[in-house]
C-alpha cells in the first residue's frame, strides 16, 4: 500500500488508528509489525512514512494504547483517545460529544505550535518483521523472494525505502 497523493510540501499530517489492545489485523487475523525489535503499531508505519518526506506527526487520535505510544514515540504530538480496548474484537467507546470536542480542541492546540514536532525517521536499510497469529500465514510469505524465517510465525525482509513500511512481500 502506497499512500497516494501525500503532499511533499506538507507541514504536519493527522491521522487516527489503533494500536496495542486494538491489535492490527488484516483479513480478520492480527499481525504484528515489528522495526527494530520492537512490535510497533500503525502509528510508527505511517509517522516512518511521513517521516521520508519530512512531515511529524502532530496530532493523533485513537484508542488509549495507541495514544500513549503516539506520547512516547513522536515528540510534541498532542493526542486523543476515543476508546479503551478490552478484548480481541471489544472495546469501551467514549462518548461521542466529548470525544468530537476533544479532537476539535486538540487538533486545534496541536496546529497552533508545531515548533516541539519532528518527523520520525527510520534508518535505513532495516529489517522489517511480523508476527502472524498462526504459522500457515507465515508460511506463505516465507515462500516470497527476499523473505526469510525467523521462527514458526515470524518472517523478516530488508526495506531501503522508509514508504515501503505499508509493503508485505508477496509469494
Amino acid at each position: 500500500m502506497k499512500y497516494q497523493n501525500l503532499d511533499p510540501d506538507a507541514r504536519y499530517v493527522v491521522r487516527m488508528t489503533g494500536y496495542g489492545d486494538a491489535y492490527l489485523c488484516m483479513n480478520g487475523v492480527r499481525v504484528q509489525p515489528i522495526l527494530y525489535g520492537k512490535e510497533i503499531g500503525e502509528s510508527h508505519q505511517f509517522a516512518a512514512y511521513c517521516g521520508h518526506y519530512s512531515v511529524p506527526i502532530v496530532f493523533f487520535s485513537g484508542d488509549e494504547a495507541a495514544c500513549t505510544e503516539a506520547r512516547e514515540s513522536f515528540p510534541g504530538v498532542t493526542t486523543t483517545p476515543t476508546k479503551r480496548g478490552t478484548g480481541w474484537t471489544s472495546c469501551k467507546l467514549y462518548d461521542t460529544s466529548e470525544v468530537r470536542r476533544k479532537i476539535r480542541q486538540a487538533a486545534a492546540t496541536s496546529l497552533a505550535d508545531l515548533s516541539t514536532c519532528r518527523p520520525w525517521r527510520v534508518f535505513l536499510p532495516t529489517e522489517m518483521r511480523v508476527e502472524y497469529a498462526y504459522s500457515g500465514l507465515a508460511d506463505e510469505q516465507a515462500a516470497a523472494a527476499n523473505v526469510h524465517r525467523v521462527d514458526a510465525r515470524t518472517v523478516a525482509w530488508q526495506i531501503t525505502d522508509a514508504r515501503d513500511v505499508y509493503t508485505w512481500p508477496r509469494s
